[in-house]
């Protein structure tokens, strides 16, 4: 049987790398937080409304912003697009 463990919205580590990602990007506030809740936590669409207290479509149009910014087609390339840069903040860390 497999666990999972969910990372705390406070990560040391993360949480300053997702809001540098979503300042790249130029992601709203609220895109940003959309976008910790399914990068943290991998909320499906209804969930996160039901977290931050707005419409499924509402949440959608955000995800919608969030993939034309960053010109991906779905939210798990979005969650690749950001590991893919956490990777290469990793190896630029390591060789400095």
């Amino acid at each position: 049987m497999l666990h999972y463990q969910v990372m705390s919205e406070t990560d040391s580590i993360t949480a300053p790398m997702i809001e540098e990602f979503g300042a790249g990007y130029r992601m709203t506030p609220r895109e940003k937080e959309v976008f910790r809740l399914l990068i943290l936590f991998g909320f499906r669409n209804d969930d996160m409304g039901s977290v931050l207290h707005i419409s499924t479509k509402t949440l959608k149009n955000h995800m919608a912003c969030m993939m034309n910014k960053t010109k991906t087609r779905s939210s798990r390339e979005l969650q690749a697009l950001f590991l893919q840069f956490m990777l290469q903040r990793f190896r630029h860390n390591l060789q400095s």
